[in-house]
């Protein structure tokens, strides 16, 4: 009977860690929010190449009242670099920082950094 409770209070703490790890990240769920965000908002998703997502990273007071004009619920940044055609029909590359509330829901538009034309978003 011993054996029986010690295998599988085992079983369980075995069991309990695999479920834990099988969510999301926090990183992962802000990489979905960005991706969720672009399907709504580029005029063409289909266009749509990610060249690299960057480390979900917590805004520090200087950065928010220094380099971007945001609301106060925003709380993590997240650097995201992506192909997509323009409307000229060429394809570019978008250099973006998506930021973050608590729950991972992007508070703005993105701010967007070495790119000059206009992104072709949805109006």
């Amino acid at each position: 009977m011993y054996f029986i409770k010690k295998y599988s209070l085992i079983l369980f703490t075995i069991f309990s860690i695999l479920l834990n790890s099988c969510g999301n990240s926090n990183e992962e769920k802000a990489k979905d929010a960005i991706r969720t965000y672009l399907n709504e908002n580029l005029d063409d998703m289909s266009t749509y190449e990610p060249v690299k997502f960057g480390e979900l990273e917590p805004l520090t007071n200087k950065e928010v009242g220094e380099f971007y004009d945001v609301n106060l619920e925003s709380r993590y940044q997240m650097f995201h670099s992506f192909r997509v055609v323009n409307k000229e029909g060429r394809k570019v590359l978008i250099k973006s920082y998506f930021l973050f509330n608590e729950t991972l829901t992007i508070t703005q538009d993105p701010t967007d950094i070495d790119y000059n034309g206009e992104i072709p978003m949805a109006k």
